[in-house]
């Protein structure tokens, strides 16, 4: 996966989906860094066009939206 910032590669990493007994989880191979919560395991919610990463939003944490570049 590639994420990109104001239409530059900001960073690289590579990911996985993994079934849980709760739902979908996201896990990376990115460290850990201040700014870029969103790379890190999360709970996932995905649509044909959309991706939702949780990463408790329950406690007051960030989610973050992504979509589809096509």
């Amino acid at each position: 996966m590639t994420v990109i910032d104001k239409g530059k590669p900001k960073i690289q990493v590579n990911f996985e989906i993994v079934q849980m007994v709760t739902g979908l989880r996201f896990k990376t191979n990115a460290p850990p860094k201040a700014g870029r919560w969103y790379l890190r395991d999360s709970d996932i919610k995905i649509s044909r066009n959309k991706l939702f990463l949780d990463t408790g939003i329950a406690h007051d944490s960030p989610g973050y939206a992504f979509e589809r570049i096509e």
